[in-house]
């Protein structure tokens, strides 16, 4: 799941299923895991578009005079 730290992606989006963490290596100040992608095959996206971290769903313009539900 992304943080959203980075600033580039929106918090709680995910990215992976975590199949195993492997154990540190001696002086590693991180973990590796083994993860499966959730992502469809990937050779067949061409584009993902993101919306930007401040987006609300709720905050659209009315041109059409509709109430968006």
């Amino acid at each position: 799941m992304t943080t959203g730290l980075d600033g580039v992606f929106p918090p709680g989006l995910l990215v992976a299923t975590v199949n195993e963490v492997l154990p540190k290596s001696e002086g590693s100040c991180s973990l590796k895991i083994k993860a499966q992608s959730l992502a469809p095959d990937c050779s067949t996206v061409d584009f993902l578009v993101l919306p930007p971290m401040d987006f609300n769903p709720n905050d659209r313009p009315d041109i059409f005079g509709l109430i968006w539900e």
